[in-house]
């Protein structure tokens, strides 16, 4: 009994367990280097995919799930977990570069260029009520300003790029710490029971 647990521990449950440790490693690799991130995602869900199914094919088939099942479903969950953090960071990350190219709201440019064209008109020699307007524009600009200084605050608060490194930093964390915890159940309980 013992040299058959230790046969399977090796053929199938070291390798796994090697195959979601290497997953992790893409929370280490930088959010742009999204080939290499997205690779080394696909390879270790294809490899733990092909070492389940060699595991389920060496064993009988019966009508329950069996201790390797659990194993190997939890391997797949957590290479998957990293796979779909992989898309999260991602996704975080080209939102944050997208509004890095165009920091301003679209709506903020416009209202912009049609504050400054209406100041210059009202300030042009031949309008009669220029000092009038002038007045209330100078007033409307503090506002526009205080304005414009809520919206960086607004896009501060919105930092994707920094909400992508937080994500891969909590996984760095989380993972590890969630595979130890599933293993301090798993082994007790299929080793004793």
């Amino acid at each position: 009994m013992e040299r058959e647990l230790i046969f399977y521990v090796m053929e199938h449950y070291v390798p796994s367990a090697l195959l979601v440790i290497l997953s992790w490693v893409s929370f280490w690799i930088g959010v742009d280097v999204t080939p290499a991130r997205a690779s080394l995602g696909i390879t270790t869900v294809l490899t733990l995919t092909t070492l389940s199914s060699g595991a389920r094919a060496n064993l009988p088939k019966v009508s329950y799930i069996k201790a390797i099942d659990v194993w190997m479903f939890t391997c797949s969950f957590f290479t998957f977990a990293a796979l779909l953090e992989f898309a999260v960071t991602s996704f975080l990350h080209k939102k944050g570069q997208d509004r890095q190219m165009d920091p301003t709201p679209r709506e903020n440019k416009k209202n912009k260029t049609n504050f400054m064209e209406l100041k210059e008109y009202l300030q042009s020699p031949g309008n009669s009520h220029r000092d009038v307007y002038t007045h209330k524009m100078d007033t409307e600009a503090r506002i526009f300003v205080a304005a414009d200084n809520d919206n960086v605050k607004e896009r501060r608060q919105t930092d994707f790029i920094g909400q992508a490194h937080y994500v891969d930093r909590m996984s760095r964390l989380l993972f590890p710490a969630a595979f130890v915890l599933f293993n301090a159940i798993y082994w007790p309980y299929y080793i004793y029971v």
